[in-house]
């Protein structure tokens, strides 16, 4: 049996299968925690349309996902995508589970917009193999998302880090020592006083480009109250880690984490841009790292992009997929005029915006 859920109050009733689910595939950007909150930020374009697959009363697979529609075209995509650029996957028992939820995803003949599965996976094997069956448009994507597996001491570590790099970092450090006291911070603390250490990332974040094109939690108030409402049920559950570099006890860069299934995962990072000489954001990455591996972790995920300074410590890569299923020429058409004309109005915006301003700026005669 197949059940689609379209609310928050009905998807509380599958929170324990949820976790369970993802506690087994040790992923928890799948934790009912963070879907719940995912599923409280959809947007007015956006629907709720969770799909349950049940044997009997039982919990077999599940697909977060959302309903979205733009002018004359509708598809569903990952709950939480549109806020996100995270890893995603579908929640499943086994492999008999899994194809039987793709095969009611792909009986629903909507258009499926999949972010962030990985190539790897048990998902991608069987989509392939579902979809090369059948008369559908695929459109494939690829990424990279870095990680550090920790397999020996961070002493003999730091010794396969090149030499002008450990280099680099130690001058690095030399600088921030002559701005005041560094120290650094990592923990997980009660829930009740995080607000105020999300204070000090907000603010950190907001101090610099982000800010300039709104992805800053300050600014993209959906993006801010998400953190706020995660990060309170993460330290909850002690998940969560706050880490901060500071300068005389003024932070000047910062991360969130989380702690989970022997694996520190990142989350956010920022620092202060008025610190920018002497890279607080390495120097906290570099700490973040130390720590990792004095707790004995399995890995490091940096999640996010691919970015060229992570390759300090590291070269693995995850292989991502970004998959894109049209069941009719037309709704690939309406998809592809739309993006088009997204495309065109943030380019045509700024100029708008220009001119409407030098309109209302016209001096009093």
């Amino acid at each position: 049996m197949v059940r689609v859920i379209e609310n928050i109050e009905e998807l509380s009733s599958i929170k324990k299968d949820c976790n369970r689910l993802a506690d087994k595939i040790q992923m928890p950007l799948m934790r009912f925690e963070w879907l719940v909150n995912c599923a409280k930020t959809v947007s007015s374009n956006e629907k709720l349309f969770v799909i349950v697959l049940f044997s009997g009363e039982n919990v077999k697979a599940i697909a977060p996902m959302v309903l979205v529609k733009k002018y004359f075209s509708e598809r569903l995509e990952m709950l939480g995508a549109s806020l996100h650029s995270e890893p995603m996957s579908f929640l499943y028992e086994d492999e008999d589970s899994l194809l039987g939820l793709l095969q009611a995803i792909n009986n629903m003949k909507k258009t499926i917009f999949l972010y962030g599965l990985n190539s790897s996976s048990l998902e991608m094997i069987k989509l392939e193999q579902l979809h090369n069956h059948q008369r559908s448009l695929n459109f494939v994507r690829s990424g990279n998302i870095p990680y550090l597996p920790i397999t020996d001491t961070w002493e003999n570590f730091q010794q396969n880090v090149s030499s002008s790099r450990r280099s680099s970092l130690r001058r690095l450090k030399k600088l921030a020592e002559n701005n005041g006291n560094v120290s650094i911070e990592i923990k997980c603390p009660p829930a009740e006083t995080v607000d105020k250490y999300l204070d000090e990332i907000f603010e950190l974040e907001a101090s610099g480009w982000k800010k300039q094109i709104g992805t800053a939690m300050m600014v993209n108030k959906k993006l801010g109250a998400f953190f706020r409402n995660y990060s309170r049920e993460a330290a909850d559950l002690k998940i969560l880690q706050l880490c901060f570099l500071r300068i005389d006890g003024t932070a000047v860069a910062a991360q969130i984490g989380l702690e989970y299934a022997n694996r520190f995962w990142i989350l956010k990072i920022g620092h202060n841009e008025k610190y920018a000489k002497f890279s607080p954001g390495i120097l906290l990455m570099n700490e973040v790292i130390r720590y990792s591996f004095g707790k004995k972790l399995d890995a490091i995920e940096f999640l996010g992009g691919n970015e060229q300074w992570l390759h300090i410590w590291t070269d693995h890569l995850h292989d991502m997929i970004s998959y894109r299923i049209y069941h009719s020429y037309v709704s690939c058409f309406f998809d592809f005029t739309n993006a088009f004309a997204n495309v065109l109005l943030k380019r045509v915006r700024p100029f708008l915006y220009i001119k409407w301003n030098s309109i209302g700026n016209v001096p009093n005669a």
